[in-house]
């Protein structure tokens, strides 16, 4: 287990995957929806549950749906938002799973 936890860790923290990658800047949000899959996969195999949730909706808000993906939103500009504010919900998120997982795993360094 601990091998599974320091190799997902590693992945969503080497390259910063809860921050905004330059595809928002150029509005591709199938990227980001792409994105928003991958991480809730990897959420979701750690058992972080409200991460796995909030990547969720990294992945409708990308695919242009509502939060629970039952809905179409067609404005760019309002998915961008959603992602804004989901994805700074998730960074909040994931910083305190990381913390219980190193204090954990790694006693003493957190």
């Amino acid at each position: 287990m601990t091998h599974t936890y320091q190799t997902c860790a590693t992945n969503l923290t080497s390259h910063n995957p809860l921050t905004l990658p330059p595809s928002s800047e150029k509005r591709d949000l199938a990227q980001l929806s792409s994105l928003g899959h991958f991480l809730k996969g990897s959420s979701a195999t750690l058992g972080m549950t409200k991460v796995k949730d909030s990547c969720e909706k990294i992945q409708h808000f990308g695919a242009h749906k509502s939060a629970d993906g039952s809905k179409d939103v067609d404005d760019d500009d309002e998915c961008l938002d959603n992602l804004k504010k989901i994805i700074k919900q998730a960074k909040q998120e994931f910083a305190e799973v990381e913390k219980r997982l190193r204090q954990f795993y790694e006693p003493g360094s957190a």
